[in-house]
C-alpha cells in the first residue's frame, strides 16, 4: 500500500472482509484499532447467526484482532440506528416507498459518526472492508469503481462528503473475493470461509413486514387492482408491497403481472404487466455530489445493475434524467447514482410521479 504509515480505525463487523482490511494495514505497519458498532439488534438464533453485530460476530472481531495483536473496542450506537435507519425504514415503507437503508448506515452511522469519533481519539483515517477505491490526482480524492466489478459496492457510498474521502481508506479495494478468502486463510483468519451476510442487519429473516409489526404499524386493508381500475382482489396493508414485486401479490390473473402504483392514501395497490414499468425519465433528491456534472454521465438506479447511460440537468432542488434506454421496476426511495467511467459523481433519492 502505498500510503506513508498512520494511525488507522478499521470498522471491524467480524466478517472476512474487514478482518482482511485489518491485516493488510497491519502487514503494512500501519497503526491500527478495531472497532465494532454494536446496533442493539436483537437476534433470533440461527435466522440470524451471521450478522454485522450480533454476539458471534462481535466475538469473531475480537478473536481477529487478537491474532492480529491490535487493540479492540466495541461501541454502543443503538440511539444512531434507531434514529438514522430503522425509524426511516419503517416510516418510508407506511408512505409506499422503498427504503435502502445500507446506504443511509454508510451515511449517518460508519462515515459521519464513527468518522467522528475516529478524529475524536486521534486517529488519522477509518478503514472499512467496502469494495469501492478512493483515489487521488492533482484536483483532489475521488470515489471509484472497485477492480473487481461483481463486488463493487461504490453504490452503496455515494453518500459520503466529498471532503471527508481524504480521511477513508479501502484495503481490499484492489482484491477479488476469492484471493482475499485465500490470504485470510494463510494468515490463520478463523472468519476466512465465514459467508457474506444477504440479509438486512435488523429485518428478522429478511422479512421486513415482522419489522413494521414490531413497530405496531397499523396497516389499511384495501384493494389490488388493474390499470383500469378493476378490482382483482384485496390486501391486508400497502406496506407489504413494493414497486415492481411480482411474487406474493395475492391474486392470480394467468400471467406475470408487477406492482406498479402503491396508492397509500386510497389503500390501492395497482398490478399489471411488465410494460407499466418501463420509465424514461426520473428525478433524484438529496443529491451528494462528488464531482461535476459533466462527461458521459450514466447511473445505476440498483445495486446489481451496471450502469446505463443518461443526460442529467439540474431541476431546482433535484436532478432530472432521462435515461438512454428505458428502465423497468424503479421505486421511490431507493437510490440513483451517477457515474462518469469508474468514478462517483454523487447519488440521492429517487423520485417518480
Amino acid at each position: 500500500m502505498s500510503f506513508e504509515k498512520q494511525k488507522i480505525v478499521v470498522a471491524m463487523s467480524g466478517g472476512v472482509d474487514s478482518s482482511a482490511a485489518a491485516l493488510l494495514l497491519k502487514q503494512a505497519d500501519h497503526d491500527i484499532v478495531g472497532i465494532t458498532m454494536c446496533f442493539g439488534i436483537e437476534f433470533d438464533g440461527e435466522a440470524n447467526a451471521r450478522q454485522c453485530c450480533d454476539p458471534r460476530s462481535i466475538a469473531d472481531a475480537r478473536r481477529v484482532c487478537n491474532l492480529l495483536g491490535i487493540k479492540h473496542y466495541v461501541l454502543d450506537h443503538a440511539e444512531e440506528m434507531k434514529k438514522y435507519i430503522v425509524d426511516n425504514f419503517v416510516e418510508e415503507y407506511t408512505k409506499g416507498r422503498t427504503p435502502n437503508p445500507c446506504v443511509r448506515c454508510n451515511t449517518y452511522l460508519k462515515f459521519t459518526g464513527l468518522l467522528q469519533k475516529t478524529r475524536e481519539l486521534g486517529f488519522d483515517k477509518i478503514a472499512t472492508g467496502h469494495y469501492a477505491k478512493i483515489t487521488e490526482d492533482e484536483t483532489g480524492f475521488h470515489l471509484e469503481i472497485a477492480d473487481d466489478r461483481n463486488k463493487d459496492q461504490s453504490y452503496f457510498l455515494y453518500g459520503i462528503k466529498k471532503e471527508d474521502l481524504s480521511s477513508i481508506v479501502f484495503p481490499v479495494s484492489h482484491l477479488e473475493k476469492p484471493a482475499l478468502r485465500q490470504m485470510a486463510a494463510e494468515a490463520g483468519l478463523a472468519v476466512a470461509q465465514k459467508k457474506d451476510s444477504q440479509d438486512i442487519c435488523f429485518v428478522p429473516g429478511g422479512d421486513y413486514r415482522v419489522l413494521l409489526d414490531a413497530y405496531k404499524i397499523r396497516r389499511k386493508p384495501g384493494n389490488i387492482v388493474d390499470p383500469s381500475g378493476k378490482i382483482l382482489g384485496t390486501h391486508n396493508g400497502v406496506e407489504g408491497y413494493t414497486v415492481g414485486q411480482r411474487k406474493g401479490l395475492g391474486v392470480a390473473v394467468g400471467k406475470p403481472q408487477y406492482v406498479i402504483n402503491i396508492d397509500v392514501p386510497n389503500a390501492l395497490v395497482t398490478i399489471g404487466d411488465r410494460e407499466y414499468l418501463s420509465m424514461k425519465t426520473i428525478k433524484i433528491s438529496g443529491f451528494n455530489q462528488l464531482e461535476p456534472l459533466e462527461g458521459e454521465l450514466s447511473i445505476k438506479i440498483r445495486s446489481t445493475m451496471s450502469p446505463t447511460p443518461c443526460e442529467v440537468v439540474r431541476d431546482g432542488d433535484m436532478l432530472a434524467v432521462t435515461f438512454a434506454d428505458p428502465q423497468f421496476g424503479i421505486s421511490a426511495g431507493q437510490s440513483g447514482v451517477i457515474y462518469c467511467g469508474d468514478r462517483v459523481v454523487g447519488g440521492g433519492l429517487i423520485e417518480v410521479e
